[in-house]
């Protein structure tokens, strides 16, 4: 882009972190360029912050989506301080389980099995030494790699408590001609942790000798890490192994003390919850498998009586852009509406029944609280799981696509308090419990672009190490790749209940309806605003249209370009997993 003036100090350092964020060229990055225009999303503007405050800027998610541009942010940002928090930040002693911690404990999984693992090339010339401190300085750093579980019975009382680092670092030699990639996965996929001695994190360093390169594995418990946390494990990882250096004094709100604040926020959810009754009571034949033969997950034997087997599926570059950038700008929503819409239609063509589809759906779960804290570069679990009654009619195309944004963006809360209220609120929590349950859940989680995670790569884990919670979970994310990014989706279902040529189908159809959607969208003359765009003004579709024609908007004179509304300002659209 043209430079039209010289950018300030706080600009030109905007513009180096969206470049290194979005996996951009410096050159295409100035002052007035738009974050979202250039590919990214909720986890990134999380990202985002958090390196922004590592350079001394501070900023919250929240104002990359309503600034968008370095040149706003600029102006939004303040000068990195120590933060005072409302209240004492007490990282150490007990905690209560988060919402997706109950989910969890009732899904009765294996305990010690529930591990998520990534491996990173080791810098030439880093010993053990160094490996060892700079492990033991994240565990340090990170309240959440400090817990430990404590059952005072088998099955309902369960609480955390966070102590002093017990972390293990070992050494394992590689033999000349073995692959250090491949020892790796081995012994990720037969990793266990025991979350009740305080073992949320090994170490392990595959040590391939003078001029091979190394790798460094880390295996977590996930109770105390999720998709974004790996971002910041990452990053921090790189910059203690590369030159042994400091990490910036201030690491925000520990995990301890965001857990401790939710309690209260079920109180306040109450309001709620008429709104999650009346919109889920008769979804029952919306589910996937609705029948007599149906999946159910009513009891946690659910969970450990199928096993599970995964489809994957990528999408080409033409088709990705498409999902990530062009049909989010030209509707105004967020990548999860886009691939929703799509999923929906396929589930329904599949069913052979009805036009709605119930799910979970899967967020990052760093929303606003109502003290503030900044959990952008905090460790642990958030993750919000909740469910969605999604049903665009008749509705094909654009028209479904916008039904869809809509009835997301109706969510309250961005789905934060359906488990709080359905988990930590007594009253609230057993009316939820009797509520058509999905069979279904979906996370994107994020775009993974640049060095994200410092050049770390996600591990398989082993067939039971995560529940199977649901007959189809399907996550998708987009990687980066020389020809752009590429989006790729992993259908993993409950053997017993669906068959490889089921979700073979389903998934072809899912890419069939996304194909469809972007050629019925291609010359752009059904592109637009929706009601939830502009929350401040009553306004029907059919006026919306009119208004639009009459108008003729361009895409930023109204100053929401593809900000996505409301909606997604609250829920920060989408989720690395979110898990």
């Amino acid at each position: 882009p043209a430079v039209h003036r010289t950018a300030s100090p706080a600009e030109q350092t905007l513009c180096a972190l969206y470049a290194e964020v979005l996996g951009a060229r410096p050159a295409d990055v100035d002052a007035d360029a738009d974050f979202f225009r250039l590919g990214g999303d909720s986890i990134m503007a999380i990202q985002l912050a958090a390196r922004a405050a590592a350079a001394g800027l501070l900023l919250a998610p929240r104002d990359v989506f309503t600034a968008r541009t370095p040149a706003r942010l600029a102006v939004t940002a303040r000068p990195a301080a120590p933060e005072q928090p409302a209240g004492p930040d007490l990282a150490e002693g007990r905690l209560p389980l988060t919402p997706i911690m109950h989910w969890w404990r009732e899904q009765g999984a294996p305990l010690r099995t529930f591990i998520q693992s990534m491996v990173f090339p080791v810098p030439h010339g880093v010993g053990r030494d160094r490996i060892g401190a700079a492990v033991s300085a994240l565990a340090e750093r990170h309240a959440a790699l400090r817990m430990r579980l404590v059952r005072h019975d088998e099955r309902t009382d369960w609480e955390l408590e966070a102590g002093p680092a017990t972390v293990r670092t070992e050494r394992v030699a590689v033999p000349a001609g073995d692959d250090p990639a491949a020892l790796a996965q081995d012994t990720a996929r037969s990793a266990e942790l025991d979350p009740e001695q305080g073992e949320m994190l090994r170490a392990v360093w595959f040590d391939a000798g003078p001029g091979r390169p190394g790798l460094l594995l880390l295996l977590v418990h996930h109770l105390a890490v999720d998709g974004v946390s790996w971002r910041v494990l990452g990053q921090e990882l790189a910059r203690l192994l590369e030159d042994g250096g400091g990490l910036p004094a201030d690491p925000g709100a520990s995990f301890a003390r965001w857990a401790r604040l939710l309690p209260a926020e079920a109180d306040r959810a109450t309001g709620e919850l008429d709104w999650w009754t009346g919109r889920l009571a008769t979804a029952d034949e919306a589910r996937l498998t609705a029948g007599p033969d149906g999946w159910t997950n009513r009891s946690a034997a659910s969970a450990t009586a199928h096993r599970r087997a995964a489809v994957t599926v990528e999408l080409d570059a033409a088709l990705t852009r498409s999902a990530l950038v062009t049909l989010p700008g030209a509707f105004h929503c967020g990548t999860d509406a886009v691939l929703l819409t799509a999923l929906v239609r396929a589930a329904a063509r599949r069913r052979g029944t009805g036009t709605a589809l119930l799910l979970h759906l899967e967020g990052h779960g760093r929303e606003a609280l109502s003290a503030p804290v900044d959990i952008s570069r905090t460790v642990g679990w958030f993750v919000t799981q909740y469910p969605v009654l999604l049903d665009p009619g008749p509705d094909t195309g654009a028209a479904a696509l916008k039904q869809v944004k809509e009835q997301l963006r109706a969510v309250p809360s961005a789905g934060l308090g359906w488990g709080l209220l359905r988990y930590l609120h007594p009253e609230a929590g057993p009316a939820l419990a009797a509520l058509p349950a999905p069979d279904v859940r979906f996370a994107y989680l994020g775009r993974f672009a640049g060095d994200d995670a410092a050049g770390g790569r996600f591990l398989d884990s082993g067939p039971q190490a995560v529940p199977v919670a649901h007959a189809l979970e399907i996550d998708a994310l987009a990687r980066g790749e020389e020809d752009g990014p590429r989006l790729e989706a992993t259908f993993s279902y409950a053997q017993g209940v669906l068959t490889e040529a089921e979700v073979r189908e389903l998934a072809r159809l899912w890419t069939e309806e996304l194909t469809a959607l972007v050629a019925d969208t291609a010359d752009g003359s059904v592109a637009g605003h929706t009601p939830s765009d502009f929350p401040l003004v009553d306004l029907t579709v059919d006026q919306l249209m009119e208004y639009e024609d009459d108008l003729d908007f361009e895409e930023d004179a109204d100053g929401f370009g593809d900000l996505g509304g409301a909606g997604d300002l609250d829920g920060l659209d989408g989720g690395v997993n979110a898990r």
